[in-house]
């Protein structure tokens, strides 16, 4: 077996494919966005979602993904996950600034 350090962008796709089974139940999807080692770091894709609350949240979404993951790819130690819904809009920090 391999160890995911030595594990192709394909491979750790492949991997990848129940998660992305997953999210699109409720019109997310996944990405790669950097591998480090035995590290993977995705980001969630909301874009195209009909309802981007009903995707699972990043915190709750990592543990299951290394998991996931970790049966195709043994020597998976971290998934973390970027989640655009925890980026905070600047807009929304100057709701309501107006009325003082």
């Amino acid at each position: 077996m391999q160890s995911a350090t030595e594990l192709s962008i394909s491979d750790l796709d492949k991997a990848l494919e129940k998660v992305k089974e997953l999210l699109r139940a409720d019109g997310g999807d996944i990405a790669i966005s950097q591998v480090n080692g035995t590290e993977v770091q995705l980001h969630l894709i909301l874009e195209n979602s009909s309802c981007p609350e009903c995707v699972l949240p990043a915190d709750v979404l990592e543990p299951i993904a290394l998991q996931m993951m970790s049966a195709e790819i043994p020597g998976l130690t971290s998934v973390s996950i970027a989640d655009p819904r925890s980026i905070a809009d600047p807009r929304s920090a100057l709701a309501g600034a107006e009325d003082f």
